[in-house]
């Protein structure tokens, strides 16, 4: 597996995914890389963090659902 993140045009970096498998932290870190490596994804989860920040959030109540819907 290769991911290409070049926002700032420095070089690229590639790693295994063999490694990524046996290195939960560095899969985190590619994961996190991935997830901002677009300026419209940074840009929505800057907007969301300043939001949170600033006290426009909602606390919902979470629930299970059966894992079989017949019971």
């Amino acid at each position: 597996m290769i991911m290409k993140i070049d926002m700032d045009n420095e070089e690229i970096q590639v790693i295994s995914k063999r490694l990524m498998d046996k290195n939960e932290e560095v899969y985190n870190i590619m994961e996190n890389m991935y997830v901002v490596g677009s300026k419209e994804n940074y840009d929505w989860l800057m907007e969301s963090k300043a939001q949170l920040e600033n006290g426009q959030y909602a606390v919902h109540d979470l629930f299970e659902e059966d894992a079989d819907p017949d019971q």
